[in-house]
């Protein structure tokens, strides 16, 4: 093993300018496909408060 390995580097070089990526938006390509599956979950939910609601009431 040489001996240069092991020493740690003092000299590093400046890293270039990073451009931001844009995030994203992922309603916009998957939303309908998503309301699709989100609205009968919704009602479902609001079902069985109702359900529950009347029992207990």
């Amino acid at each position: 093993r040489p001996a240069s390995a092991a020493a740690p580097r003092t000299a590093t070089r400046p890293r270039p300018p990073v451009a931001e990526n844009e995030p994203l938006d992922l309603m916009q390509y998957a939303g309908k496909s998503v309301y699709k599956r989100l609205v009968p979950v919704a009602v479902g939910a609001v079902v069985v408060g109702v359900v529950i609601y009347w029992a207990v009431h």
